[in-house]
């Protein structure tokens, strides 16, 4: 006997009714008489039409606890086989030659630049967790990535890194897949060949036309950076390298009449260009006072933003999907700066009162009382979260921006989960996909 799904969601278009199951991410049209079956009486739909519904999570088990069902996914993806991966986040230093007014790590940088000696501590890191120290899963694939302050900041010890670990993968035969996030300013043959040998995917930030972008990526002397990177992404063009380039096109609330003559302009040097938004955190960061709101941007990518990037012939970024676990309480996903700390999440980076631990220069990880606070923290600590519709696509918000909120930790976190999507952005984003598909 069947049931209708806690997690379908019904909408038209062009009066014709579809569903989604935000679950099992399966989308459908359904003919009038079976969309009024499936909530009242789904056990008198033909049989052949039953098992379809049945096979996409459209309807399930009268017995079944789909709760439960997300949270087996969820818990394997942080704890079972989502540990295959491992995923290191690099941070060589907090330095940039920049000073950006909305940088999450605040206007003063520590000058501090991890040390050769160091950098072997990671390595040394990186083969115990392949050599399974500890009774982990064995590794398949590790993901590394680049960051900082600006990772090119020091390029030695970037291309020691980058040789170092890819010896430790190969020494174990295991794949190796990097990135880096980078202001782009700083690049120049030795990492271009870097870029080429280890096939560093690079993701950039333009924040609008020449004029805006120059007011908010500058350096400490108010000179702006735009023309720089647009240097640099030529030289990845010449080179060939383009398809290692991803374009971040910040938006904000002075910009965005810029965007569709940026996007024209920047198809050239990459087709993986997606919109990002400024937003702020309870940190030691200066407010930026133009951001736009999450609600307001997700109206914004349906209704306009996804247009645009339609008709410069680039990819529509899909949502569909259940929300995996993120860094935060993940067990095989460590975020290593130049301090040798060890941190959950890329928000957290440089505030000693929120790492997670620390590694000797022997390459032991050393657990500090926050890690057991981030690793433990589940949407399901929430009763709310836990009846909440929405839960598999929002999984409990930004766990990040809670903590931050917490001086020091002190306090229990379970009262502090937020929406971050709405039935009406749901909504609007299903229909745009549904006219996008109708109009190819």
């Amino acid at each position: 006997m069947y049931k209708a799904s806690t997690y379908n969601y019904y909408f038209n278009v062009k009066n014709e009714p579809y569903v989604y199951n935000i679950l099992s991410t399966s989308i459908a049209k359904l003919d009038t008489d079976v969309s009024i079956k499936i909530e009242s009486s789904p056990n008198e739909i033909p049989k052949d039409i039953l098992l379809s519904l049945a096979q996409e999570g459209f309807v399930v088990d009268e017995k079944l606890d789909e709760k439960k069902q997300y949270q087996y996914f969820y818990d394997c993806q942080r704890f079972g086989e989502g540990c295959k991966n491992l995923h290191l986040m690099f941070i060589p230093t907090y330095e940039c030659n920049l000073r950006c007014p909305y940088c999450y790590e605040g206007k003063i940088k520590s000058h501090k630049i991890i040390s050769s000696e160091e950098v072997d501590a990671i390595l040394k890191f990186t083969e115990r967790k392949l050599n399974n120290d500890g009774g982990d899963i064995e590794i398949e694939k590790i993901f590394v990535s680049l960051y900082g302050g600006e990772p090119m900041y020091n390029k030695s010890i970037l291309i020691q890194f980058c040789n170092g670990i890819s010896k430790v993968a190969d020494k174990y035969c295991v794949p190796i897949i990097f990135d880096m996030t980078s202001n782009f300013t700083m690049l120049d043959d030795s990492i271009i060949d870097l870029i080429k040998e280890y096939k560093i995917n690079v993701q950039v930030s333009i924040d609008g036309s020449k004029k805006e972008h120059d007011k908010r990526r500058i350096h400490s002397n108010g000179s702006g950076t735009y023309a720089k990177i647009l240097e640099n992404l030529e030289k990845m063009y010449q080179r060939g390298l383009s398809g290692f380039v991803t374009i971040r096109l910040n938006i904000d609330q002075n910009n965005i009449s810029d965007i569709s003559e940026q996007l024209s302009m920047l198809k050239k040097y990459s087709n993986d260009i997606y919109f990002g938004f400024l937003t702020k955190y309870s940190s030691n960061s200066d407010y930026y006072e133009d951001c736009i709101d999450s609600c307001e941007y997700s109206s914004l990518s349906s209704e306009v933003l996804h247009n645009l990037l339609d008709k410069q012939g680039l990819i529509v970024p899909q949502r569909f999907g259940k929300k995996a676990p993120c860094s935060m309480n993940s067990r095989n996903k460590y975020i290593i700066d130049c301090n040798l700390d060890v941190y959950k999440c890329e928000l957290l980076v440089g505030k000693p009162h929120l790492r997670a631990g620390r590694l000797t220069l022997e390459g032991e990880f050393y657990k500090e009382p926050n890690y057991y606070d981030f690793i433990t923290y589940s949407p399901f600590n929430s009763k709310k979260c836990q009846d909440c519709k929405l839960l598999p696509m929002c999984g409990a918000g930004c766990p990040s921006r809670k903590f931050l909120a917490i001086p020091d930790c002190e306090k229990p976190v379970s009262s502090f989960f937020d929406c971050c999507v709405s039935e009406a952005d749901l909504d609007a984003y299903l229909k745009d996909y549904i006219n996008r598909i109708q109009s190819q």
